[in-house]
Order: structure tokens, then C-alpha cells, then sequence
């Protein structure tokens, strides 16, 4: 079937004499018109997003309407059918709405609700996710949640939590977040310092480390140990220091091997560092575009590469085989951490001053944020797959099917292919032709995809 609407009513015809086998006005229900319309998977529901910000459903072949209209507050924006569970999902300025019909309401709504946000991490087993907000929300409402922790599985929001710091040091954006491995506490950090909280209760586990002028922070994968880069701000030294979180006690402090020159036209210190996923390795960028790995425990340098830029993320593949670091022009190299050699080309993106940098499960896919724009990267053939528009930084979940994006709000991404397939045959109601499949597929053997 195709669907039309006017101003005040919905057309439908059969789609391949294109006949109008029913219409019906919809000014009883909303008295603005359709800004879009869509069906589900099985053809039985049509709904329509009003400019009015409603959502209205009709059975198609009787043109009754189905439950209630939902309040969605999208102002006509794009409405579409989940490929998988068949329920409505809604996109507009304030985020990505998922409903239930069973419960005629919205069972997700994250970018209203959490506002903009700076942090996202899974879990280790996946089944919650932890967001920080910025500190710009303080502003409008000091007794907002620093964090929200949520059921990855049904977004229900588990925990809100906020940082401890006292009114002489403020809410900082927390830019890293790691679950401990039992899922039982929290850690949050940025450049202004670190908590703990346990979550059973939301209560911070004892005071915050605090600290300011460090220009680079990372957890440990256990979640007790934090790495920063002081960045010569702090004591005029180019030193990492390691904090032990539990504790709350500074307990190691290496030197780079780089000196601070206050006279120099080019301040040399470092701007961020990562900590590779054994929690041996610690990777630190610097303003000459060097990176450089440092054991851990000993302190003692490992290796220096060159190439880039001055340096403005660092990530860690899950495996620790690779590590990825971006400089401030939007060029990303990745390292062969076994041989130090550079893996095939230089990623280059369009926006530059890449922010943060996240790999999925399996090492193929590389999400570089870059402040208000993400760009998802294919690994193996060097291309740029996805644009995510207010989006700074993202989390895969671990076992790679879903990345939750955030920055101007949170949105979250199925990244199953069989649910694309099944998106996009939904929406273009046929099979690709054969042109079309030479034209985007033309390594592959023609095959029909769609049901």
C-alpha cells in the first residue's frame, strides 16, 4: 500500500494499480497536518507525526484509529517503526523517542530528559549505561544529577548521582566513566578531579580526588586507578601522575622525559593520555604531535611515534593491539602496538579537533568525536560509514550491537545489519535492482535481500 496525507485527512491506494482503497480526515484527531508518515513492518498500522508535535495510528484497511494520540513533542519530524519490535520511534530537537503501545506512552526519552551531556559507558556485562551531563545544566538546575545510570535493556533510569565537591570547587562536565567489573560502583572523572559512587545506594564512596590544570585523564579498565597528564600547569613539570581511586591517594608520579621550557614560542607538555586495556600501558600525547607508551609500573618510556599534529585524543583498541591517536586538523593514525609500524593510510576527517575517540568490540569500527559532529569509521577500507550530527563522543556496547551517542542529546544505534536490511526493505518496500545493487554492491553477486 502507499500512504498520503493532505491537509486534514490520510489517502491509501493499492500501490501497484494505485486505486485509493480508503481515506479519512484527521482534523477530528489534531487539526494540523501530517509532517510525516509510516508504516510498520506488517503493513497493519499507519502513523502520522503531526506538526503539532502528536502521533497518531489507523488501521489502514478500516481507517480506525488505534489507542490514543501520543504527546511526542517532535513537531512533525520523521516518524518510522523499529525494524525489530515494531513499535514507533519519533526523532526531532528533543531527542529520539521510543514508544510502547501496549503501555500507550513513551517508554524512551533520553535527550529531554538527561539534557546535554559529555560521557557515556556500558557496563562490562552490558546491561546498564552511565551518561555525565555537563556543567552547563547546573546552571538552570543546581540540584540536577551530575550522572544517570540507566537498564541498558529497558532505559529505566536506575541511579542519579552527583559529584561531592563542595561549593568552592563546583560541578565539573565528567569527561571518562568506567563501571567496576561487578557492576557495583561507578567511577567518574575529568580534569577537575574523580568519584566513586556505589550504586546500590548513589552515595559517593568517600571523598573525591581533586585536582586542577591537568590537561588529560583515563581510568584504569579496573576502574581504580586514574592516569593524568599535569601538562605543566600544575608544578611545571611534563609528569603523569597515577592516583589510586580507592584509597584516594596519589601513588606514583614518572616523569616524561620531556622538559618544560616556559620561554618557548611552542609550550611542549602533554595533552591526553589513555590506558591500555591490561592497565600496563600508558599512552600520553604531546603539543609537538609525538605520542608516547610508558609502562606503567615502572615508569620507564616504551616508545615514541611521530606524525601528527599536536595531539588532541588517544584510544586503545579492546584488544590492546592497536592504538589510535587524532590531532587537532581531524587526521587520525592508527599503531601496530606490537611493532610500532603505522596501519594503512591516515584517516581524515572534514571538522577538525578530534575530542575523543572510541573503538567497537571487535577493533573494525572507530567513532571519532569532533564537539558538535561524530563521523563512524569502517577500519578495513578506510571510509567514513556515518555522520552523526551533535554528537561528541559514543559507547559500543560489549558485544558491539548497540552505540549510544551523546552531546547535544542521547541517541542510541542499532548496529546489527540484519536490522538495516530489515529498515530498509521496510522502507523501500522491494528488493534492490540490479542496477542499484551494481551501482553500491558491485564486488558482490546479485542476491534478493528482501522478504
Amino acid at each position: 500500500s502507499l500512504a498520503t496525507s493532505s491537509f486534514d485527512g490520510i489517502e491509501i491506494f493499492d500501490a501497484a494499480t494505485f486505486d485509493l482503497t480508503r481515506e479519512w480526515r484527521t482534523d477530528d484527531i489534531d487539526e494540523s497536518s501530517c509532517g510525516s508518515l509510516s508504516f510498520d513492518r506488517t503493513g497493519s498500522i499507519v502513523a502520522c507525526s503531526f506538526y503539532s508535535g502528536q502521533i497518531a495510528l489507523w488501521d489502514p484497511a478500516t481507517g480506525d484509529p488505534i489507542g490514543t494520540p501520543l504527546a511526542a513533542a517532535s513537531n512533525g519530524s520523521p516518524v518510522y517503526f523499529d525494524p525489530v519490535t515494531d513499535q514507533p520511534v519519533t526523532q526531532g530537537e528533543g531527542g529520539t523517542l521510543l514508544w510502547d503501545l501496549d503501555a500507550d506512552g513513551r517508554i524512551s526519552s533520553l535527550g529531554p530528559d538527561v539534557g546535554q551531556t559529555a560521557a557515556v559507558s556500558f557496563s562490562l556485562d552490558g546491561s546498564m549505561i552511565a551518561i555525565g551531563r555537563t556543567n552547563d545544566e547546573f546552571f538552570d538546575d543546581p540540584e540536577s544529577p551530575d550522572l544517570v545510570v540507566l537498564d541498558a535493556t529497558t532505559l529505566d533510569e536506575i541511579a542519579r548521582l552527583r559529584q561531592p565537591f563542595g561549593s568552592d570547587v563546583g560541578h565539573v562536565s565528567l569527561t571518562n566513566l568506567a563501571f567496576s567489573a561487578d557492576g557495583m560502583s561507578l567511577t567518574g572523572a575529568s580534569f577537575g578531579g574523580a568519584s566513586r559512587w556505589d550504586l546500590a545506594s548513589s552515595e559517593p564512596l568517600g571523598d573525591p580526588v581533586r585536582f586542577d590544570g591537568y590537561q588529560g585523564v583515563d581510568i584504569a579498565p579496573d576502574s581504580k586507578i586514574l592516569v593524568a597528564a599535569d601538562a605543566a600547569f600544575v608544578d611545571a613539570t611534563n609528569d603523569i601522575v597515577i592516583w589510586d581511586l580507592e584509597t584516594r591517594s596519589q601513588v606514583a608520579t614518572f616523569g616524561t622525559g620531556i622538559d618544560f621550557d616556559p620561554t618557548a614560542a611552542i609550550t611542549l607538555h602533554a595533552t591526553g593520555v589513555a590506558v591500555s586495556p591490561d592497565g600496563l600501558t600508558v599512552a600520553a600525547g604531546f603539543t609537538d604531535g609525538s605520542t608516547r607508551l610508558y609502562d606503567l609500573t615502572s615508569g620507564s618510556a616504551i616508545a615514541t611515534f611521530a606524525g601528527l599534529s599536536e595531539i588532541s585524543a588517544l584510544a586503545f583498541s579492546p584488544d590492546g593491539a592497536v592504538l589510535a591517536a587524532a590531532d587537532g586538523a581531524g587526521i587520525i593514525l592508527l599503531r601496530d602496538m606490537a611493532t610500532g609500524a603505522a596501519i594503512g593510510n591516515p584517516l581524515r576527517s572534514q571538522t577538525p579537533l578530534i575530542g575523543r575517540l572510541a573503538f567497537n568490540p571487535d577493533g573494525t569500527l572507530l567513532l571519532a568525536g569532533m564537539g558538535d559532529n561524530a563521523i563512524l569509521w569502517r577500519l578495513a577500507d578506510e571510509r567514513p560509514i556515518a555522520a552523526i550530527p551533535g554528537a561528541s563522543t559514543g559507547a559500543f556496547s560489549p558485544d558491539g550491537n548497540t552505540l549510544v551517542t551523546v552531546g547535544d542529546r542521547v541517541e542510541i544505534w542499532d548496529m546489527r545489519l540484519d536490522s538495516w536490511r530489515a529498515a530498509a526493505c521496510q522502507l523501500a518496500a522491494r528488493n534492490m535492482t540490479q542496477e542499484e545493487w551494481a551501482l553500491y554492491l558491485p564486488d558482490e553477486e546479485y542476491r534478493e535481500t528482501c522478504p
